[in-house]
């Protein structure tokens, strides 16, 4: 039940003891049915509220008779975010677990409550290397025509101008911090790069801010649309900040989003260096079968009912390669993506793009990863081979989101919280160091 929803506003470094404190004593309000006392402490700054003593008290006797009586207090569970802070009280009542969801807003106000059934998901969890005392956060937007991405730009509180990397995502309608699961790799790069003295912006992909607009429209969707343009764009987001390094612009690409930066590059003369972070070297069509038939791998005692599945994306994956230029108005969807995407990277060079951009690159790739593998890395080792300006990184057990582990990475990993390992953090940093004196 929503009993008060609250206004998003820039929260920095909140203290947790006092929070999780005040949460308690709500507790012990609603126990001992001061609904007044409880209201009382909402800020209704901003808003009008609807929400007296009366509403309260009914809200809190409803949730008693559906849950029974409290027995425990089963654990407590601050959060800082960006925009605001939460701490959850997770009760077991009698027939079922419920969390007490308060919310702080960045002045130390409340500014609302929410009883919810429990939400036992593996959560995100700050990287071992937070630390927010080195950097602050700003919300800004990257502008690309009638397209506003929300964005945040991360900066290290440090006296002078920063070098500044800008996070391009992979496939799929990525948020910015490019959440997958209990995992969020580019909010863990931008945290740690932060404390090594590197600003980052990182900003919500358009497939996800306009989901239903691009669903909707008539217009050709390429990587043109989807990604590269917005890249650009942001750009101009951070070029006049005159806390930041004009001079060193950087751009972080992930997987499909490593893959498209050298054409990225081509656009801008402010682009430093590149950091391809798990670029693919195949052609995507080729790595969807091939991702495919290694998670059906994964259980042989099913293998055999799906490998239907392999074979419809093989046929898949031929049509793709067949495409003309004549089909780029055919709205049929293969794989789930227009032929116009299709034909696009078919005709995409990104080896020429990388060779003709003649800036440093830094290449990086896990070897736990089963998306983007070490075929990929030896081919890009191969088209580099000439020029000095790329250097290779690999992590022996690190999987796609450079996550540690052991043995095979599986999808299921993705759910458990983990964070890009700080030695990814502090290479991508010492590379741009050296690239600062060259």
């Amino acid at each position: 039940i929503l009993l008060l929803l609250f206004s998003a506003i820039i929260s920095k470094g909140q203290d947790s003891a006092k929070y999780v404190g005040w949460s308690l004593k709500i507790f012990e309000q609603l126990k001992s049915n001061d609904y007044q006392g409880v209201v009382e402490q909402i800020d209704t700054s901003g808003r009008q509220s609807n929400l007296d003593s009366a509403r309260l008290g009914t809200a809190w006797r409803n949730l008693l008779k559906r849950a029974g009586k409290i027995k425990t207090m089963e654990d407590t569970i601050y959060t800082h975010q960006p925009t605001y802070d939460i701490v959850v009280l997770r009760v077991q009542f009698e027939e079922k677990k419920m969390d007490i969801k308060t919310i702080f807003s960045a002045k130390g106000t409340l500014k609302g409550i929410f009883f919810l059934p429990a939400d036992t998901r593996e959560k995100y969890v700050n990287p071992p290397y937070y630390s927010p005392e080195t950097f602050e956060e700003s919300n800004t937007e990257v502008v690309n025509g009638k397209f506003r991405l929300k964005a945040i730009l991360t900066i290290p509180k440090k006296q002078g101008k920063h070098p500044v990397i800008i996070l391009v995502h992979g496939s799929g309608p990525n948020d910015k911090d490019e959440s997958v699961g209990a995992t969020k790799i580019f909010r863990d790069m931008a945290v740690g790069l932060a404390a090594q003295g590197i600003a980052v912006l990182r900003y919500e992909k358009r497939t996800r801010a306009y989901a239903a607009e691009m669903r909707h429209t008539k217009a050709i969707i390429t990587p043109e649309e989807e990604t590269i343009t917005d890249a650009v764009a942001a750009i101009e987001c951070i070029k006049s900040d005159p806390r930041l390094d004009t001079n060193r612009i950087y751009f972080a690409g992930h997987s499909m989003g490593a893959y498209l930066l050298p054409k990225i590059a081509s656009r801008s003369s402010k682009v430093k260096g590149l950091i391809m972070l798990s670029p693919q070297a195949r052609p995507l069509e080729d790595l969807l079968v091939e991702q495919t038939n290694f998670v059906i791998g994964l259980d042989p005692a099913k293998a055999a009912d799906k490998k239907h599945l392999s074979d419809s994306l093989q046929l898949a994956a031929q049509k793709v390669k067949s495409l003309k230029a004549s089909d780029k108005t055919d709205s049929v969807k293969i794989m789930g993506l227009a032929p116009a995407y299709w034909i696009y990277l078919n005709e995409y060079d990104a080896f020429t793009h990388a060779s003709n951009a003649k800036i440093p690159m830094l290449f990086i790739y896990g070897g736990r990863d089963y998306q983007i593998s070490s075929k990929d890395e030896d081919i890009w080792k191969a088209k580099m081979k000439t020029t000095k300006q790329a250097t290779f990184k690999r992590y022996s057990d690190l999987n796609h989101f450079y996550i540690k582990g052991k043995g095979k990475s599986t999808p299921e990993e993705y759910i458990h919280s983990g964070n890009v390992d700080e030695s990814v953090i502090k290479d991508i940093s010492s590379w741009m160091n050296a690239d600062a004196v060259k």
